[in-house]
């Protein structure tokens, strides 16, 4: 059951990792074919005999990268680090060194005892590779033996942040994690290894080993007691208890470990005894349900978006499956052999992750520091722009959120878009730079026409640097707001004067704004057909 199941996933998913070894193209076909066996050796137990053929190599090519990384990653496999490290002094300033001339040799040193000149090696590399992922994990490593979690914590986020989809950072969060008081950041993170590892054919028994750490750290921290009538249920996900609220109270900042306990504990309300491996399949389906229920765009997580995207795909079961089966495999091997339908669902989602591989990036990483749409987004908070000098600090964020409100499709239930809203107002009604006037019109019709109407205003205000927008002001807003309007009429009702712009000519468009915008002010209204 488990090779006919998962040998379809490493089929399709597994890919070569681009630190596989290539060979020279200035050696001869011979010395190429004797490099390859040495590599071979290698990865067959056989150092000493692979150092015997790259020795030779090496002084018929002294100055050859490959052969001088291989024979070097050769004594460092058989121990003889010494010898490892005289070589990769010479490859540092080899014009081909890669940054795993820094990772072996502050390896090396760490092996040897020498953190501290381990440390110096892999800075050395960071000066030269500042993107490269490892050295900044390695030295996570090395302040996670000294028990420095918060510096390692540190470290491996920022190995995340240069490269989001290395599996390496992840996987080292979520064994951190698993062993703290925050095990909600193991769940993250983990998940998140599980698939990246699974990119690498290098990494695939690492993955296994995190597929069982998950189920573990659910099983560890999910207590279902049956008393009698009574079902008591009880997590220790978090210790974190506290919100954060901002001075004017517009921002609340609900940590997400909070958020997913709370989640969790609804998720496993219909469950009356120890959870299994499929009864924990069904509670993170209903958890992922109902947080993106309640907090669809406040929180910023790619693992979580990716369980939402396979959840809306149909193929939850096998996803969750292939995730947490060396957590249970026994339960694992009897889906397998209880549904006859078990091998088609996980070829299915296989060929599925095939198009649509949890990737995340730098904008959309798994992050403890990024969880919050809220703040990747950069809203000001509005007592910031409660006096017309804040307004002027913060005119570029003006211009920017503008820009991104019209832009965005309304949601009626966003806490994000409900910020951004608080904001423009604020800033709109407390600033000196631009003179919004918002006069009697079609588009006065709608509320959110409105509303689309002032923001497009700031924008075309702050865009051209004029106070006094104008007739040409006017018109741009007018349009942008019909567009706005338009476009998001599948949540918003589009009132009949709308409705008659929206269908006329450009040139009688134009004849309709140019009417309405010249109307006296004392008799101003809604224009009628």
């Amino acid at each position: 059951m488990k090779k006919t199941l998962l040998l379809s996933m490493i089929a399709l998913l597994a890919v070569l990792t681009g630190m596989a070894q290539t060979t020279a193209a200035d050696l001869s076909e011979s010395a190429r074919t004797r490099l390859d066996k040495a590599i071979t050796l290698m990865d067959t137990g056989m150092a000493q005999t692979a150092i015997e053929i790259l020795s030779n190599l090496d002084k018929e090519y002294p100055d050859n990268y490959n052969v001088l990384y291989e024979m070097c990653y050769a004594y460092w496999v058989s121990g003889e680090k010494k010898k490892a490290l005289d070589i990769l002094k010479r490859l540092e300033s080899h014009p081909a060194a890669t940054f795993m001339v820094y990772h072996l040799e502050g390896n090396c040193l760490d092996d040897m005892g020498k953190s501290k000149e381990a440390i110096k090696a892999y800075n050395r590399g960071l000066e030269r590779f500042p993107n490269a992922p490892l050295l900044y994990v390695e030295q996570g490593r090395i302040a996670q033996k000294k028990e420095d979690y918060e510096k390692a914590v540190d470290l491996y986020e920022k190995a995340i942040e240069v490269d989001p989809k290395h599996p390496s950072a992840y996987h080292c969060l979520a064994l951190l994690y698993a062993d703290s008081y925050e095990p909600f950041w193991a769940i993250m993170y983990g998940e998140a290894a599980r698939l990246l590892n699974m990119h690498y054919t290098i990494y695939e028994q690492r993955s296994e080993e995190m597929s069982a750490l998950l189920y573990q750290v659910y099983k560890d921290h999910i207590e279902i007691t049956n008393n009698g009538d009574s079902t008591v249920i009880h997590t220790t996900f978090t210790k974190m208890n506290q919100i954060s609220i901002s001075q004017d109270s517009s921002l609340v900042f609900l940590p997400l470990p909070m958020a997913f306990e709370e989640e969790m504990v609804h998720a496993l309300i219909p469950e009356k005894k120890e959870l299994t491996l499929q009864s924990l399949i069904d509670v993170r389906g209903r958890f992922i349900d109902s947080f993106y229920e309640r907090f669809s765009d406040y929180y910023d997580v790619s693992i979580l978006d990716f369980q939402r995207q396979v959840r809306q795909s149909g193929h939850w079961q096998a996803y969750n499956m292939f995730l947490l089966s060396q957590g249970d495999e026994e339960a694992y091997q009897q889906w397998g052999a209880n549904d006859s339908t078990a091998a088609d669902q996980m070829e299915a989602f296989a060929r599925w992750y095939d198009e649509h591989m949890f990737t995340p990036s730098a904008e959309h990483p798994t992050l403890r520091n990024k969880a919050y749409r809220l703040i990747n987004l950069d809203i000001p908070a509005r007592e910031t722009v409660s006096s017309a000098k804040g307004c002027r600090n913060h005119s570029a964020d003006a211009l920017r959120l503008s820009r991104w409100w019209l832009d965005q499709p309304l949601d009626t239930n966003s806490y994000i878009q409900d910020q951004v809203r608080g904001f423009l107002v604020a800033w709109c009604m407390n600033s000196d730079e631009i003179m919004v006037e918002l006069r009697d019109c079609s588009i006065g019709e709608s509320g959110e026409g409105m509303l689309a109407m002032m923001f497009a205003m700031i924008e075309y205000g702050l865009q051209h640097k004029v106070k006094d927008l104008g007739e040409d002001g006017f018109a741009y807003a007018y349009k942008r707001a019909l567009t706005y309007l338009d476009k998001n009429r599948a949540v918003v009702e589009v009132p009949e004067q709308v409705e008659q712009c929206l269908k006329m000519t450009p040139d009688q468009l134009d004849q309709r704004i140019h009417e309405e915008y010249n109307i006296p002010v004392e008799s101003r209204e809604v224009m009628k057909p």
